[in-house]
């Protein structure tokens, strides 16, 4: 009989991941600029070569960032500040979830299975416990999952304590944020054998399934924006040991999405 340690069988000893940023800042009295570009990578610890197949179905995330302010001194009173970042992020992970697995690895018996042999996935006849956990990792397929992330905004200041009155300032802003995601699920069946010794002692292995073509399900999508105005005016001043400020400020926003459809 089998004696199997799961974890040790289906998952590496390390994994890596690395994280890299580039920022440039720089400018004049009138111009002022700041750009970031960033780049992290997550590798996943499973073990997923130990039967050849057609695809990479290890744990995988990855992301990219940007992220840029330009500062304006238009003149000596109006000031504009524009922001503009995108977040675009990429993981590929188990079709059924990570979770499966995991589960998989927790609830199967030590001794249900020697787990794979000559490269094919077994299971031993009248065993008690849950699947053989390579079953479960290579017939999920593999899910991929995108995602962009914008933010934007636009800041507009005018100071009119030399044209009006000291203290007396207005300001706009802008911001328009946008999101999109989208899930694919990519699936296979492959064959997976039972093992079973017959009246002679000899043991033979018996096919359970066969192994499929590729098919695609669980497509999905998702986005939605954001939109948000502002503008004040306010006035702060101080005369002698007396303080005066006031602020008048209106805000509107805007939120779309095609899941409010279904509120």
């Amino acid at each position: 009989y089998p004696s199997i340690d799961w974890y040790d069988y289906l998952l590496k000893k390390f994994s890596t991941q690395s994280q890299s940023n580039l920022n440039i800042r720089g400018g004049t009295e009138k111009v002022k600029y700041f750009f970031s570009l960033g780049y992290f990578t997550q590798d996943g610890m499973l073990k997923t070569n130990v039967i050849p197949h057609d695809y990479d179905n290890q744990i995988r995330y990855r992301r990219y960032n940007f992220r840029s302010n330009l500062d304006f001194q238009v003149t000596r009173d109006l000031t504009a500040r524009f922001q503009f970042a995108t977040q675009i992020s990429d993981v590929k992970s188990s079709g059924n979830g990570n979770s499966d697995i995991w589960k998989g690895m927790s609830w199967s018996n030590p001794l249900m299975s020697p787990g794979i042999v000559d490269g094919k996935i077994i299971t031993i006849e009248n065993a008690v416990g849950s699947q053989n956990p390579w079953k479960w990792l290579y017939n999920n397929g593999y899910r991929e999952s995108r995602g962009n992330n914008i933010n934007s905004a636009v800041n507009i200041d005018y100071d009119f304590s030399q044209l009006v009155t000291k203290g007396l300032s207005a300001k706009v802003k802008i911001a328009y944020d946008s999101y999109y995601s989208s899930v694919k699920r990519h699936g296979k069946v492959f064959t997976d054998y039972l093992a079973r010794r017959g009246d002679n002692g000899e043991l033979y292995i018996f096919p359970q399934s066969e192994e499929s073509i590729w098919y695609n399900d669980a497509a999905g999508w998702g986005k939605d924006r954001k939109l948000y105005i502002e503008a004040g005016i306010n006035y702060d001043r101080a005369f002698g040991s007396h303080h005066i400020s006031a602020l008048a400020l209106f805000n509107q926003s805007k939120y779309c999405s095609p899941s409010l459809a279904y509120l």
